[in-house]
């Protein structure tokens, strides 16, 4: 969970625009230099946020992301941050993805997207291109602290019918699934909220309240949404004005995320409007809201057409500049550590990148600072530390000073009191923790296991030289924060293999050994009992007891799946991997008759075929040069050649691994880490020159096939890992093109083997391991497919 401490903020919607004719052409105030006049106030103010808009529509992407950063750069310059909202789903503001014009709901001066934008997926042709090309531009610049999907979506129409159903919120829920996702794996280190008014607007209440707010949790629940936005103005009529507590507050607490109001307005001057900001500011931030922002600051006299909330144009402008400047707090950037980052990237430098011969350590407080000298009294770099994340800082910098230990990172850190012992228990509130501690591990396997050099899935392909092995009953131990489940599904840890040169105190990390994998158990944690509830038939109720480590590792770790709850479901894929008019479809997934046929080649997919082939067409069969594109944000995990030959892509993308199989080895265009986009080439499909010149290779196997791309995609989370149907994640449009394409007589035809598996959407989910039990046609054919 982020937590984010409070700081003011204000909204300048048209603040990237200005200077443009989308703003009063003929007023002369309406030049570039109005960025820096607002901001210059509002430094004054103590504001340490700006909500602007990204998009309008008269402006191409392109255009957009000059203007985008020339604005970053000046909020940075005045040592604020950003949040950024993507799109505006209402109309009248103009400041929308370009290109959506015809999208929205006929009728009055707002105007909302319809339900069929979400429906039909709209935002696939020009939304979802759109926000990609500009959070790539930034995703680097921490100036960006949060990305919005869109201003104040809402399923319209909603009143006087038809109301939104259940297939309307599903709707919005892929949309908001794969925007969130598409932006975090793009730049992990920045937040992203819906920019609701009231989370309310997208839900679906034919069903009752109870399931309503289910569905709310649900959406909020989505790891790739980090925060909650809550819009509030004084003419909101009720129950309007009272559903932001007695919803999007409630779930903020229930699924335990920050929130924002991320616009509060009074237009009516009939009431207080001084009193009626600093109610509401008091009033949220109390709750916990960590920024509550006043609609449209306008530091001019001019009106530019845009002033209708904080602005000089109203007599009570200076009063609410006032309120606003005594909520504010002298607080620092908010600093988020990436996934992929491992450390932090401090706004605003003073001092130069540290010694790269780091020691790591975890924030263990949330909210300390940096300071610019090992003084508490000084001048702070930045402050409001994120708890958990990681920090690196220079070994030989150690300082006692003031009764403090000190490090210097970019500036310099506390790490706890000189009188508090570096193992002392955490309740002592170090503000650092030392580098992770070690927990310590049985070998349970009759028979040694390896030390391998990397994690990877042992014989009969092994991908990391072994370097040791680890006897049966001996005790090990292993680093907390090594613990690496492989996309095959096994876990891995790395544990003390050696000391440091001339300090045989000092052990260092090394060798990777296997906890488990294969449905068995290598290692298990070196503990007297493991705590449970035990559930009591009686009258007294549940009570707490205890088994052995032995007992709850036989427990079963079976996960349910649900084809149909997945993240991205619909939504992943929304491209063909390959030209589709230079390819046919060779195989579908699942129960076919070259999963009855291809024995031993399907004996780890439980006798199913375990993606789709797409196969060259006969003319280009021996000449074709088909490129073969990523269709994801995400990361070269694997580059295979031990399997899926010649050549194989494994990329990483939230809960799932796509395996991208049978390309030519000698166009390999990507390497392992490598972030990808959905248009990145990955190589180009064999063809039957390239295949015949592999095969014979020694050491490789006779793979004289059809020329075609092996496509399958798993889902990790689960236990075992399962390979799932890629239609599944196709967009429908995308997937009914396939599916035409899928000769569904010639690969079903045995209703005897196949049973109810006769159609390409109507597969069964596989459980990954060569050691499963076999569903397919090996299943039932008479002597059964003998395993390799």
């Amino acid at each position: 969970m982020v937590s984010i401490s409070w700081r003011t903020g204000v909204n300048m919607r048209e603040f990237a625009y200005y200077g443009t004719n989308v703003i009063n052409p003929d007023d002369a105030a309406n030049t570039p230099a109005l960025q820096e006049i607002q901001l210059n106030a509002l430094r004054d103010m103590n504001v340490k946020l700006v909500r602007f808009y990204a998009s309008h529509h008269r402006f191409s992407t392109q255009e957009s992301i000059q203007r985008i950063r020339t604005a970053l750069q000046k909020i940075s310059a005045a040592g604020m941050q950003a949040i950024v909202c993507l799109d505006d789903s209402v109309r009248e503001s103009g400041c929308f993805v370009p290109g959506n014009d015809d999208t929205f709901c006929p009728g009055g001066p707002h105007g909302h997207y319809l339900k069929e934008y979400y429906n039909n997926l709209l935002y696939n042709t020009h939304y979802m291109p759109h926000i990609e090309a500009i959070v790539t531009a930034f995703r680097n610049d921490p100036t960006v602290l949060i990305w919005e999907l869109a201003n104040e979506a809402a399923l319209h129409p909603q009143h006087p019918s038809p109301p939104p159903v259940k297939t309307d919120f599903e709707a919005y829920f892929r949309f908001a699934q794969a925007a969130s996702q598409q932006i975090k794996s793009i730049a992990p280190n920045h937040l992203v909220s819906t920019g609701f008014a009231c989370v309310r607007h997208v839900l679906a209440f034919g069903e009752g309240e109870a399931k309503a707010h289910a569905q709310a949790e649900r959406l909020y629940g989505l790891p790739t949404i980090d925060l909650i936005s809550i819009h509030i103005y004084e003419e909101d009529p009720h129950p309007e004005a009272t559903w932001r507590e007695e919803w999007d507050l409630v779930t903020a607490q229930a699924v335990q995320k920050p929130f924002y109001l991320g616009e509060v307005g009074a237009n009516n001057h009939a009431i207080d409007r001084v009193a009626y900001h600093e109610g509401r500011i008091k009033h949220w931030k109390d709750l916990g809201a960590f920024s509550v922002m006043p609609w449209q600051f306008n530091e001019l006299s001019n009106d530019l057409k845009i002033s209708d909330g904080m602005a000089r144009m109203h007599p009570d402008f200076e009063a609410l500049k006032a309120v606003v400047r005594s909520f504010g707090a002298n607080v620092g950037p908010v600093i988020i550590s990436g996934a992929d980052m491992g450390t932090f990237g401090l706004i605003g430098r003073s001092s130069g990148e540290s010694d790269p011969n780091t020691r790591e350590y975890r924030v263990n407080q949330a909210g300390p600072a940096i300071f610019a000298a090992p003084d508490p009294t000084g001048d702070k770099i930045a402050e409001g530390l994120v708890l958990d994340a990681r920090l690196r800082v220079d070994p030989n910098s150690r300082v006692e000073k003031d009764g403090l230990v000190w490090w210097r990172a970019s500036g310099w850190v506390v790490e706890r009191p000189v009188d508090v012992a570096e193992n002392a228990p955490e309740a002592l509130l170090h503000f650092l923790k030392p580098p992770p501690r070690k927990l310590k591990m049985k070998v349970v396997l009759k028979g040694d296991i390896n030390l391998r050099s990397d994690p990877s899935r042992p014989s009969p392909n092994p991908k990391a030289n072994i370097i040791g092995e680890v006897r049966t009953d001996a005790i090990i131990e292993v680093y907390e924060d090594t613990r690496t489940v492989t996309p095959d599904g096994w876990i891995w840890w790395q544990h003390d293999d050696g000391h440091v040169e001339d300090k045989p105190e000092e052990k260092i990390k090394g060798g990777w050994s296997a906890e488990s994998g294969d449905g068995k158990t290598f290692m298990i944690p070196v503990i007297e009992e493991v705590p449970i509830v035990i559930p009591d038939n009686g009258n007294s109720g549940n009570r707490v007891g205890t088994i052995t480590v032995e007992q709850f590792y036989q427990q079963p770790e079976e996960t349910e799946i649900n084809v149909n709850a997945l993240p991205l479901r619909d939504a992943l894929f929304m491209q063909w991997p390959v030209d589709a008019g230079q390819t046919w479809i060779l195989q579908p997934y699942g129960n076919t008759n070259f999963a009855f046929d291809a024995c031993p080649y399907t004996v780890f997919f439980q006798g199913l075929h375990s993606g789709i082939d797409f196969g060259l067409n006969k003319n280009i069969r021996k000449s074709g040069f088909v490129e073969v594109k990523a269709l994801v944000h995400g990361t070269v995990s694997e580059i295979i050649t031990t399997s899926y030959q010649p050549y194989g892509v494994r990329i990483t993308v939230g809960d799932y691994s796509v395996i991208f199989g049978h390309m030519d080895i000698n166009d390999q265009r990507v390497k392992k880490n490598d972030r990808v986009t959905p248009n990145t080439v990955l190589g180009h499909i064999a063809n039957d020159d390239e295949l015949a010149a592999f095969s014979a290779l020694p050491n490789t196997k006779d793979i004289k096939f059809w020329p075609h791309l092996h496509f399958e995609i798993r889902y990790l989370p689960a236990k075992p890992a399962r390979v799932l149907n890629p239609l599944l994640f196709f967009t429908p449009p995308i997937r009914n093109q396939i599916i035409k394409k899928i000769d569904k007589t010639h690969f079903f035809n045995r209703p005897e083997i196949f049973g109810e598996w006769r159609e390409p959407m109507r597969q069964p989910v596989i459980r990954w391991g060569k050691g499963e039990p076999k569903i397919g046609p090996l299943s039932v054919a008479k002597g059964g497919c003998q395993e390799l």
